[in-house]
């Protein structure tokens, strides 16, 4: 229940949707293609962040030990 509202309230606020999904991974370009898409709308959600939530997710990235994750968001934010 909790999902649907973030989708309805965030993405979709006019629409009363009822989303299924599903995956089929029979290789691993399958994986690859679905990993590369999640990274895509990771990405595409965090260019809606505010500056300074930006700069705190790079920041908290960082200090996890996860430079590569950092500079991959990086790639969606304008400088």
């Amino acid at each position: 229940m909790a999902d649907n509202l973030f989708i309805r309230k965030f993405f979709m606020p006019h629409h009363d949707v009822n989303i299924k999904l599903n995956t089929s991974t029979k290789t691993f370009d399958d994986v690859n293609g679905e990993i590369t898409a999640i990274k895509l709308l990771i990405g595409l959600i965090a260019t809606k962040l505010t500056q300074d939530c930006r700069d705190n997710l790079l920041s908290e990235l960082n200090s996890l030990g996860k430079p590569d994750l950092a500079k991959m968001l990086e790639q969606f934010f304008p400088k």
